[in-house]
């Protein structure tokens, strides 16, 4: 077990007990507070004040290797520029934020992906590229292509340095989906059971999210509740449009109604859009900006937010007021357009029980997945807000310590960085850390 003493000592830079014993309310004032510390030099119009009191070098002996400016540095937290010093208690409250989560906090993610080559020879070739996916290495480089089918001392061992706790799996690239009949069903029930014998091996780490036969939504109705009663997954995730329909058209039902009856959710993740859309809006492009805009440069996120926009005006949700959804990418745009669709459609959807926005805020939530910068961040958090959001990664296609650094940047008080390190996650997809 980690000597926490040693790490707070390290935390608050060598204080003596008296220092650091005096200056810990007002630490944990300012951590915990609803303007942490990082924003409130930003956020107020007096941020010395916000430390003022935190008196740390008036009482006992200063740590032996203090030099002369040490306790000028302390008493006066930001320099002439108006940054928070090194030792100021601005940057010892960052450290202890940080030191905390080291120590104890639970991180889940849940956009994290893999693939079983074995099982992906067995769908037509043809049927690939109908489907857009280009031929060769076409996802990040040899990197990806090594981590996305590893399911072991590589995956687990990336997680360990970025102390996440448990990654949800889901199959990434061509699937089941693009199969026919019981050929489909067949090869849906494989990649489950291959993901159920991985998560097996290492409970602790691993959850999963059912992989479905979506041109066959009974069977797919079926096999997503075997994957949750028998398997113990969490969820599914489905890989955008099926045979050019989103989730509304009325073939899906049953896998919408089995999801509500299971209690667990669908994430529903970006597909390569259909070809009729991708010679309209993405071809003819230099290089391959027309595959990267189709997909993760715009296309992805655009369609997804479309899709659940879709779920939401043909009165799916209404119909299914107990279904759960998630979607990745910081919301998928739909966080800064929710007040304009509510505007727009405000006299146009009588048939919808709840507004726009309302339907979504009470039946989706969102992942950071991704996208590892502050103002989408900030979008989410303003609009679907702090129990709605779930940390994510988007592995091997993003990195776990770039994640995690993006995580550790968060400038939130403790409690609510928990929820999006693993409370959300943690109460939606029932997950429940191993001893």
């Amino acid at each position: 077990m980690t000597d926490f003493a040693s790490y707070w000592d390290e935390a608050i830079f060598g204080l003596n007990d008296h220092q650091r014993c005096s200056g810990l309310p007002t630490l944990c004032r300012i951590v915990s507070c609803e303007r942490p510390p990082s924003a409130v030099r930003a956020c107020s119009p007096n941020p010395r004040a916000a430390y003022a009191g935190l008196d740390v070098t008036s009482q006992g002996t200063l740590p032996p290797n203090a030099d002369a400016g040490y306790a000028d540095r302390y008493s006066q937290p930001w320099s002439a520029t108006g940054a928070p010093r090194k030792h100021s208690p601005v940057k010892i409250c960052q450290r202890v934020t940080t030191v905390m989560m080291e120590l104890s906090m639970r991180i889940v993610t849940l956009e994290e992906h893999f693939t079983i080559p074995s099982l992906v020879r067995r769908i037509s070739p043809d049927a690939i590229a109908r489907r857009g996916f280009p031929v060769g290495n076409w996802r990040r480089g040899a990197a990806v292509e090594q981590r996305l089918p590893e399911i072991g001392a590589l995956r687990l061992g990336e997680m360990g340095q970025a102390a996440i706790a448990t990654q949800v799996l889901s199959v990434s690239g061509p699937g089941a989906d693009l199969v026919d009949g019981l050929e489909g069903v067949a090869l849906a029930r494989d990649f489950n059971d291959a993901l159920a014998t991985a998560i097996s091996e290492h409970p602790d780490r691993f959850a999963g999210f059912a992989h479905l036969p979506m041109r066959s939504p009974d069977a797919a109705a079926d096999e997503f509740e075997r994957t949750i009663r028998d398997l113990g997954f969490c969820g599914a995730l489905i890989n955008g449009m099926t045979e050019d329909l989103f989730l509304d058209d009325s073939r899906f039902d049953p896998i919408l109604s089995r999801a509500e009856q299971l209690g667990v959710p669908i994430y529903v993740h970006p597909g390569i859009p259909p070809e009729s859309v991708r010679k309209a809006y993405y071809d003819n492009l230099p290089h391959s900006a027309s595959f990267r805009l189709a997909i993760a440069g715009w296309g992805w996120h655009s369609e997804t937010a479309i899709h659940i926009l879709r779920l939401v005006l043909s009165g799916v949700l209404d119909r299914h007021p107990r279904l759960k959804l998630i979607i990745g990418h910081m919301g998928e745009g739909l966080a800064a357009m929710l007040a304009r669709c509510d505007q727009i459609f405000a006299n146009e959807v009588p048939h919808l029980k709840r507004s726009v926005a309302q339907t979504i805020l009470d039946q989706v939530w969102v992942t950071t997945s991704g996208m590892f910068t502050l103002p989408p961040f900030f979008a989410a958090l303003a609009v679907f807000g702090i129990d709605r959001i779930m940390f994510s990664i988007d592995y091997p296609f993003s990195s776990n310590q770039q994640g995690r650094d993006f995580l550790d940047s968060l400038p939130l008080a403790p409690v609510d960085l928990a929820k999006v390190a693993h409370v959300n996650a943690d109460q939606l997809l029932k997950l429940t850390p191993q001893p």
